[in-house]
């Protein structure tokens, strides 16, 4: 999967993007006071083949000029009926505020949904206060369930 946004460039997660994509949430995390966690979670963006592509999700990144500025994916989970999980979906500071956030949940949800999913759950901080007004924005109502020490809000959407 590939596809353009802007200046940006959407595509499939590779191999050889791990440690683009362990340093793109490292800073991101850190910015809002958070802690970038291989070892428990976000052992899923250092794993992606088991987490996303063997388990039926799909993990994607954002490239402007060839640098990972972005990422976003989902995978099935168990909290309703054909259901998945957004993931992972980080940009860096520099490249918010232009509708990029916007179109990669859609894009993200429009692909999950052609993959037969009815909904897509989330978990997020209240620090995060930019993606929390981006889901509320996009139709995700709050949900219950916070399984991710770091996160304290969960969202839903029927897709």
């Amino acid at each position: 999967m590939q596809m353009v946004y802007r200046q940006f460039t959407i595509r499939d997660w590779q191999p050889g993007d791990c440690e683009a994509v362990a340093q793109l949430l490292s800073a991101v995390l850190a910015e809002f006071g958070l802690s970038f966690d291989p070892d428990g979670a976000d052992r899923d963006a250092v794993q992606v083949e088991a987490a996303y592509q063997s388990a039926g999700g799909a993990f994607w990144v954002v490239e402007q000029a060839g640098r990972v500025v972005g990422s976003g994916g989902y995978y099935p989970c168990d909290r309703g009926d054909q259901a998945v999980e957004l993931r992972k979906m980080y940009l860096r500071p520099e490249v918010r505020g232009q509708g990029l956030g916007r179109f990669l949940l859609g894009a993200l949800e429009q692909a999950a949904q052609q993959q037969g999913f009815t909904e897509m759950w989330l978990e997020t901080a209240n620090s995060l206060k930019g993606a929390i007004a981006l889901y509320e924005k996009s139709g995700y109502s709050p949900g219950t369930g916070v399984e991710t020490p770091r996160c304290d809000r969960v969202y839903v959407k029927r897709l």
